[in-house]
């Protein structure tokens, strides 16, 4: 048995979840934010800003590292996120995993309370041709535009994700954004072995 909160597509939908942090410390159990220097970062704690140094926290321990695909740091020692500092996200992600406990270890390298491992888009074998337009706008009028498509046979897959958004929504103007991203993702089966190539360009601006 694994203690761990597994968060899919149809979640993130749902709950029209833009970043993978602001997901996590939401609905994930014991999350949220560590920061280095709580007390001289207080004031600049608010959606957008750049913490350097802070992380997720689970269980009320730092997790310094976000694992891509189970074996790839998406984060360095400054950087906390896969796009900026503190900001990852989801345009081409499938599932997002907290596992908690000691099965934390799993991948090697993590912190106490947990490890996060983030699921890219997969390209599906014998799947038709499918597809999904977004368009989000929230309070604030942040605006924010996703399209997904993917198709696969026998042999070879592909799946694209692209976004064009305003990357992080608040009430204050002119902070966390734009980005622009492309993700593809092409698999092929030779013999008994399956070959996936992934190939990924992100934008992200940080105006203020």
């Amino acid at each position: 048995p694994v203690s761990a909160d597994v968060f899919n597509e149809a979640f993130m939908r749902d709950v029209a979840a833009t970043t993978i942090e602001d997901m996590i410390t939401t609905y994930s159990a014991g999350a949220g934010s560590a920061i280095a220097s709580p007390g001289p970062s207080a004031a600049n704690s608010q959606p957008g800003d750049r913490n350097a140094n802070s992380f997720v926290a689970l269980r009320g321990l730092t997790a310094p590292t976000m694992q891509r695909d189970g074996f790839m740091p998406v984060n360095t020692y400054i950087q906390s996120g896969a796009h900026g500092t503190g900001f990852s996200s989801n345009y081409n992600v499938e599932r997002v995993e907290i596992i908690n406990g000691p099965q934390s270890l799993l991948y090697g390298v993590g912190g106490a309370g947990g490890v996060m491992n983030i699921i890219g888009k997969q390209a599906r074998f014998g799947k038709k041709p499918f597809g999904a337009v977004q368009f989000q706008v929230d309070q604030y009028g942040h605006k924010l535009e996703q399209v997904d498509f993917g198709f696969g046979n026998d042999r070879i897959a592909v799946r694209v994700a692209a976004t064009d958004q305003f990357a992080q929504g608040g009430r204050r103007l002119f902070v966390g954004g734009p980005m622009h991203g492309l993700y593809v993702q092409l698999a092929a089966k030779l013999g008994n072995t399956v070959v996936r190539l992934n190939t990924e360009r992100s934008d992200y601006d940080r105006l203020v």
